[in-house]
């Protein structure tokens, strides 16, 4: 077979639709804030190792993706009409994060503003 160079590790021809399949079980996950990449790994049965580099493979780290996709969500949460009367911190915790601090400065740093200024917007 063929070995990737840096690990020795057999290189996986569909390592790239593997990591379609690990995005959308953590897509569908993505609420948990104790989600790990292990916890995909376990899933699936392959190594922690192999969860890395297929989403390397993909472009993007596992905490990265997490964190892009919770943002996403925050964003479309923080805009739902129905959910107006909800805190920024409940908000935070359906997105998935698990402290509202890091949410807000995670939030602020990738949209440059506050979740409560970008809610106030929409």
């Amino acid at each position: 077979g063929v070995y990737a160079a840096r690990t020795g590790e057999p290189i996986d021809p569909d390592i790239r639709s593997r990591a379609r399949v690990f995005r959308s079980y953590i897509d569908r996950d993505l609420t948990n804030p104790n989600l790990r990449q292990t916890d995909v790994a376990r899933q699936f049965g392959v190594s922690d190792r192999y969860v890395r580099a297929a989403l390397r493979e993909a472009g993007i780290s596992y905490s990265r993706y997490v964190l892009d996709q919770r943002l996403k969500k925050s964003r479309q949460l923080l805009r739902d009409p129905e959910l107006r009367s909800s805190t920024i911190t409940e908000i935070s915790f359906r997105a998935g994060f698990n402290s509202a601090s890091h949410f807000g400065r995670a939030f602020k740093e990738r949209y440059g503003i506050s979740p409560r200024v970008f809610r106030r917007g929409h």
